[in-house]
């Protein structure tokens, strides 16, 4: 069905109001951020690329960015990957509590942050375990894997299983049958569950900093 020209119209300013809504708070951040006084106002008086040259001569944000990255691209692919494995029993296997288990799933992604970091550090307190990037590689992997499992899982509600049974048929092992063609029809959602977390590690901070000596 064709939109008239002033429907169009119309679809094209809201979808241009949502944007410049979205996007305007981040260009004026970086607009601020070349100026010269220490407190962001209008009219701008003078430019400047003092903060940046602050920046690059700071050596705690290069090692915070670093170990930002190590916990992100270490917790992101390791969440994919238990949560393929996860989504796979799942999907292909019948036992006791199946259901609960699955609903379960949402209750990490549920609760509010900061339930979950305080409980998280009292957990692991009892536990003996050391606070620092290994707390919090396993803090995110507590909230990430459930959110991995989900985003697998319904990709994998749609994978053709007749391609898997016929490779075992002909011979093949249930990890060859799952590393040639689970894994490359599923590749999509790989992708889309290790960007998803990546994202999620490498801004996430309540959970980081109650996992941390603090």
């Amino acid at each position: 069905m064709m939109l008239s020209k002033t429907s169009s119209g119309i679809l094209i300013s809201l979808t241009s109001l949502i944007i410049l809504f979205i996007y305007l708070p981040l260009v004026i951040l970086v607009t601020f951020s070349f100026t010269a006084s220490r407190y962001p106002f209008f009219p701008i008086q003078s430019w400047s690329l003092r903060w940046y040259e602050l920046l690059s001569k700071d050596s705690s944000f290069y090692e915070s960015l670093t170990n930002s990255i190590f916990v992100s691209v270490g917790t992101s692919v390791s969440a994919t990957l238990i949560g393929f494995f996860g989504a796979y029993s799942l999907i292909r296997s019948e036992f006791r509590g199946k259901n609960l288990i699955s609903n379960l799933m949402i209750v990490p992604i549920s609760i509010p942050l900061v339930l979950l970091a305080i409980s998280l550090r009292v957990y692991l307190s009892t536990m003996k375990i050391q606070f620092n990037l290994f707390s919090i590689c396993i803090g995110h992997l507590v909230y990430m894997i459930p959110l991995s499992i989900i985003v697998l899982k319904g990709r994998f509600e749609r994978f053709p299983w007749t391609l898997e049974e016929a490779a075992i048929d002909l011979g093949a092992s249930r990890i060859r049958s799952i590393i040639e063609i689970s894994v490359p029809w599923m590749f999509p959602g790989i992708i889309g569950s290790v960007l998803l977390n990546f994202t999620f590690s490498f801004d996430e901070f309540i959970i980081a900093w109650f996992l941390t000596n603090f």
